[in-house]
């Protein structure tokens, strides 16, 4: 048995995959057009795969640190090996530079994870460290020692700045799940913002609130309860922080919150792909 994951932005995926070509393949040498689901074989790795370059806290803090995580059991789901990519090929074909760090696989086969394998997860802090990802023809040069170390034999043939990657090496997250005494936080950014939040979530949970600082919510639960509305609150609440006279974005908020009272979740979570969208 081999196990995967896979950590979407999208709160509203249900966890059906299908291959695709990436629209952009931003990080390859040599385009691919292998139709596949990328996945790691860690956390750790999915987290920084989704960088794209921007700064990771920046990018966490915009998404309030919100992702589904997917644990793909390839033995429960029939993948087979011959529906695996391996990291080593990816990276050798230099279809995608930093496979070797971050351990991305494709998966070519389409396939539905289910519910008991889906968490709703908030990363709350992480740790990176800067790390080379030359590519595999120059670190192979390099091994054979006639041309240089592998520093000098990537400036003579690429123009670009030395790949250095952001690999996250550790990361502390929590689930949606909420137990009774566990102490929480939540990313806002505003007044109106934290307002809304802390409205919502004193009308709909028992909970001690800790602290109001100026970019968190900390508070303490006083019940065992799903977080995942609170989630979806917070989430758009920072999508619709903006400029007053933006109407599209406070009729989808004023939606979301009828829709959120009457709990009809999978509604919520498509006027959350629709923002998402917009």
């Amino acid at each position: 048995m081999t196990v995967y994951f896979h950590l979407s932005t999208l709160l509203s995926h249900e966890g059906a995959f299908v291959p695709r070509v990436p629209e952009n393949q931003i990080h390859g040498i040599k385009e691919s057009t292998i139709k596949r689901v990328c996945v790691s074989k860690t956390i750790e790795g999915c987290f920084t795969a989704i960088g794209n370059g921007q700064n990771p806290h920046d990018a966490n803090f915009v998404r309030r640190g919100y992702y589904v995580l997917f644990k793909i059991d390839t033995e429960k789901l029939g993948i087979e090996k011959r529906h695996i990519v391996s990291s080593r090929q990816i990276y050798r074909n230099g279809w995608v530079p930093d496979a070797d760090v971050t351990k991305e696989h494709w998966i070519t086969k389409s396939f539905q994870v289910p519910k008991e394998e889906m968490s709703y997860i908030q990363i709350q802090s992480f740790k990176q460290v800067q790390t080379m990802a030359y590519p595999y023809e120059v670190v192979n040069l390099a091994r054979n020692g006639d041309q240089g170390n592998v520093e000098s034999i990537y400036k003579k043939r690429y123009s670009n700045p030395l790949p250095c990657v952001r690999e996250t090496v550790s990361l502390n997250y929590q689930t949606s799940k909420g137990l009774t005494g566990k102490e929480r936080f939540m990313f806002v950014q505003g007044e109106e913002e934290k307002e809304t939040v802390i409205d919502f979530l004193t009308k709909n949970y028992k909970v001690e609130l800790l602290d109001r600082c100026k970019d968190k919510i900390h508070f303490r639960l006083l019940e065992d309860k799903e977080l995942l509305p609170l989630f979806l609150t917070n989430l758009i609440a920072s999508w619709t922080n903006t400029d007053d006279d933006n109407r599209v974005w406070h009729v989808l908020k004023n939606t979301f919150y009828k829709v959120l009272t009457c709990k009809r979740y999978k509604i919520i979570k498509r006027i959350e792909f629709i923002c998402y969208m917009l």
